[in-house]
């Protein structure tokens, strides 16, 4: 079941660039919103990118700091194919899907 303190607001095509992605690389940003005085760092929180069959397409940590605060946009390097369905889901406690907490999911299309 979902928790709806756990919220992913919004996906959108992105460019990354900073030292973990020296290039430039193709993905998007997944902004999500967490209970106030959670550390999505301490948590191991992470985000999941699935395609329309559900199949992991890519992951990245939701915050790679700690300390990073309750809301937050986290940039997740994917090469994801044009007019085609997706899910980024927001994980918690753990990084494993096997150990961790489905939080939040949005559907979208590139």
């Amino acid at each position: 079941m979902l928790d709806a303190d756990f919220v992913i607001e919004g996906v959108s095509p992105a460019q990354l660039r900073s030292s973990a992605y020296p290039t430039y690389l193709g993905g998007v940003s997944v902004t999500w919103r967490v209970p106030t005085g959670r550390d999505p760092h301490a948590g191991r929180d992470w985000i999941e990118i699935v395609d329309g069959n559900g199949q992991r397409v890519t992951w990245d940590w939701a915050c790679r700091q700690a300390h990073c605060g309750a809301n937050g946009a986290t940039p997740v390097a994917a090469n994801l194919r044009r007019h085609a369905a997706y899910k980024a889901l927001y994980w918690s406690d753990r990084s494993r899907v096997a150990k961790g907490r489905l939080r939040a999911e949005f559907a979208f299309r590139t």
